[in-house]
């Protein structure tokens, strides 16, 4: 009898204790086309967070997707999860009125740097975007954006022209095609995007900066994961190894920014109490001038 018990018994508790159970975990995070420089400090603090919670929650790894998929199709399979347990994103807009179930995670990971942006342009108009020293020449920009993108809003808010594509990769040939003058790409990705396209090059006077958070996401059907990297993401904010992981992809990034006199543009969201004085003090850079929210301008929607 006691032999049967302790058949019974042992694979219940196999199964019922992380501890038992020796396999590893392995999680899929979805990278898009994401720039190399924010894949690589993303995945590692992924695994990092997995690391440092692995004691009570086993071993576990990560797998990279690199996948292309439209905004909503993204947020559709985190939804489903089967192909997509982990997202990170700063358009949680975008989520908004669909039947999405999604957990962020409310710690930002990305300090506010995903907020500058630097105009990727033909050369031959690099000399007239580098001049502009005000926000009236400011507004006459026309900007390229990709639809879903939470930048387009604060396009139009600032009364800024957009010309909006459905696809991501589209926008680099409608700079081509001169349907706009400027591209706005973040500071970690349009050195890579430059260096591909002979014929653009990136305005380098000239930045535009506005409050862009970036969260993690993890699929509803995992609630597990998200407390996991709930806990693990407030721990090493609270003992510096976010900060010492952060500035170790980031460093010459932030060096880059404050060299020389360039002219920030600070466009500020409805509602935004922020000054001049509030960004110098976060982001030591020379603030030009910032762009109060005015009557906001229709998108031009381009295929």
């Amino acid at each position: 009898m006691k032999a049967v018990l302790i058949r019974l018994i042992t694979p219940l508790l196999f199964w019922s204790c992380p501890w038992v159970f020796s396999e590893e975990a392995e999680y899929i995070f979805s990278i898009g086309s994401k720039a190399p420089g924010r894949v690589a400090y993303e995945a590692e603090l992924l695994q990092h967070l997995l690391d440092v919670s692995s004691p009570t929650h086993g071993k576990a790894s990560l797998k990279l997707d690199d996948r292309k998929l439209a905004t909503l199709r993204l947020w559709n399979e985190a939804h489903d999860g089967k192909n997509t347990h982990i997202v990170t994103s700063s358009n949680w807009q975008a989520l908004e009125n669909t039947p999405f179930e999604i957990i962020r995670i409310p710690i930002p990971i990305q300090n506010g740097l995903l907020g500058y942006r630097k105009c990727l342009a033909l050369e031959s108009s690099l000399h007239e975007i580098n001049g502009i020293s005000d926000s009236q020449t400011f507004r006459k920009l026309v900007v390229g954006q990709a639809e879903g993108w939470r930048d387009v809003n604060r396009y139009q808010e600032s009364n800024i022209p957009v010309v909006v594509s459905p696809r991501y990769e589209n926008l680099v040939p409608m700079l081509f095609a001169k349907r706009f003058t400027c591209l706005p790409l973040g500071i970690l990705e349009v050195d890579a995007i430059a260096e591909k396209n002979e014929g653009v090059a990136i305005a380098e006077q000239l930045i535009i900066f506005y409050k862009l958070e970036v969260y993690i996401g993890v699929t509803a059907k995992l609630p597990e994961l998200a407390s996991r990297l709930h806990e693990g993401l407030k721990e090493i904010k609270a003992n510096g190894e976010f900060d010492t992981l952060f500035y170790k992809h980031y460093r010459q990034a932030i060096d880059q920014l404050n060299e020389g006199e360039r002219k920030v543009f600070f466009l500020k969201e409805a509602g935004d109490t922020q000054t001049k004085a509030d960004l110098i003090h976060r982001h030591p850079v020379h603030v030009i001038d910032s762009i109060t929210p005015t009557s906001p301008v229709t998108p031009v929607r381009k295929k």
